[in-house]
């Protein structure tokens, strides 16, 4: 699957909040641990939490996406890392519960079925591992670029986007095995730099590379919140089955 170039993921130092508490929690023992990014395309994540020393600890760091483009990427940019071109929702070549931290950023909304990607984060948790699992929500009123069957998204390739509802925040995670521990919700921001760089992309202007290092560079301090539009972040343990 080939990524175009408009929609590279650029790499910046910024970590998601409870992502980076996780992560802290995790570093703070010392203890060697295993890491996995289920869909992590160009491997943002994994990027920031290794130059900023909190992969340090870190024994196996996977990051799994369907694209082997976005992998190949990944591998670039991460060097200890170990990239997997699979579907995050059935991750066949990694055993039970052999994960401390999986990490699935923005991929929810966008795979077939959210309660086998929810299955899927259960079975690779260790029993005290931890999750970290975001996605958007949407309030009645929304308003952005994007429409599909008549109706605003955020995003084009958005399979589902979930209502701003207190009983849809957490129950495709309890379904799938997973108790949510911690949760926060904040207004999705957009940087605007960002944007501009991706019209650079698609005129040409700009190489792929030279974007990435230039939002790395120029840290993007201007936003814009598209209108009824929400982050939902989600800190989730293994359901313990009496």
């Amino acid at each position: 699957m080939k990524t175009a170039v408009s929609d590279i993921h650029f790499y910046e130092l910024e970590i998601p909040g409870l992502l980076l508490k996780a992560i802290k929690l995790k570093n703070k023992n010392s203890k060697p641990f295993n890491i996995v990014d289920l869909g992590c395309g160009d491997g943002r994540i994994l990027f920031a939490l290794k130059e900023r020393g909190l992969l340090n600890n870190a024994v196996k760091v996977i990051g799994a996406d369907i694209s082997p483009t976005r992998i190949a990427t990944l591998l670039e940019y991460v060097k200890n890392a170990i990239g997997i071109v699979s579907d995050a929702c059935n991750m066949e070549q990694l055993e039970d519960e052999s994960f401390d931290v999986v990490i699935c950023n923005q991929v929810i909304e966008h795979v077939h079925s959210d309660e086998k990607l929810a299955k899927e984060i259960a079975r690779l948790l260790k029993p005290d591992g931890i999750a970290y699992v975001s996605s958007v929500l949407k309030s009645r009123r929304t308003i952005w670029i994007y429409r599909q069957k008549g109706d605003f998204r955020l995003d084009p390739t958005h399979i589902r986007e979930y209502p701003h509802v207190a009983d849809a925040r957490a129950n495709v995670l309890r379904r799938g095995g997973l108790k949510v521990v911690e949760l926060n919700i904040s207004k999705f921001k957009f940087p605007l730099f960002h944007l501009l760089l991706r019209v650079m992309l698609k005129a040409r202007l700009l190489s792929p590379d030279r974007a990435r290092l230039s939002a790395l560079k120029h840290r993007s301090r201007l936003h814009v919140n598209p209108p009824g539009y929400w982050l939902i972040e989600c800190l989730a343990v293994k359901l313990r089955h009496v």
